[in-house]
């Protein structure tokens, strides 16, 4: 009799360790996935952050370089595409993460949409593709510079102080 009821006892005791120990390898393997996307992301993220920088800083302290300045914006554009084509929407355990990182894009990429329509936009977005050169973007725009002449203008003449300011602000 004692015997059967070990053996029966034994069983959901077994049963918790078996579920345990599953749900933990689950967990580690969630954490695993999570930390390869993040280290995947960094480099773009890096790159991102560096020309959000740049752009900040020639747009307030550099000698009105407009070609540098576009060239800084098409490589933010073409970064967050990049990020989203091969990397998709990053979902962090933190929400305020998740807001940050999604407000940065939206609230430049709201400005730039706002002056561009949509065949420029994607235009913008495809001109430092493949980790084009500033010597390789100046010599593509010189030879057309439709959208050059409309991102000089908007940036020298059409943007409004408000306007200027929040761009800079939203890239430092």
């Amino acid at each position: 009799m004692v015997d059967v009821l070990s053996f029966f006892g034994g069983i959901p005791f077994g049963a918790a360790i078996t579920f345990i120990g599953n749900w933990a390898i689950r967990k580690r393997q969630e954490v695993m996935e999570m930390l390869n996307i993040i280290s995947n992301a960094a480099p773009y993220y890096n790159q991102l952050a560096r020309n959000a920088w740049n752009f900040s800083w020639d747009l307030t302290h550099g000698q009105g370089d407009y070609k540098l300045l576009m060239y800084y914006m098409c490589n933010i554009l073409q970064t967050k595409n990049q990020i989203s084509q091969k990397l998709g929407d990053l979902q962090l355990d933190n929400l305020e993460a998740e807001k940050i990182i999604s407000e940065f894009g939206r609230d430049i990429f709201s400005v730039v949409k706002a002056k561009f329509n949509a065949v420029e936009f994607s235009e913008l977005s495809h001109l430092t593709r493949d980790n084009k050169p500033y010597h390789e973007f100046y010599q593509v725009i010189s030879n057309d510079s439709r959208l050059y002449d409309k991102f000089e203008k908007w940036l020298s003449q059409e943007i409004s102080k408000e306007n200027f300011d929040e761009l800079e602000k939203k890239c430092a």
